[in-house]
């Protein structure tokens, strides 16, 4: 069964006709979700409506950001912030697919 809110039919692309009263969702940009994951860790699955995702995305970040910061020196802190970027990036870049 395609879920009302789905414009096309997964199975075979052919557009779902409006029913009245049922709104859809509206489409997320896939490069929108990966561009605010690598400005904010995590805001990017937020856009995509997967706001328990990124929140926790973004709480790892910090914590363990934190908990590096204690015992490695700023460039590798920040390397090891750079992968969690990267990560998120990729992450919202195939969630956004998968939506679509």
């Amino acid at each position: 069964m395609i879920p009302y809110d789905e414009e096309y039919c997964p199975a075979c692309g052919e557009p779902q006709p409006q029913l009245d009263g049922v709104r859809r969702r509206p489409v997320k940009k896939t490069w929108v979700a990966v561009l605010l994951s690598l400005v904010v860790t995590g805001l990017g699955h937020v856009y995509l409506g997967r706001w328990r995702r990124g929140f926790a995305i973004l709480a790892a970040t910090i914590v363990v950001g934190g908990v590096a910061s204690l015992y490695l020196s700023y460039d590798q802190v920040m390397l090891v912030g750079l992968f969690f970027a990267l990560f998120s990036a990729i992450d919202a870049y195939n969630l956004s697919r998968a939506v679509e």
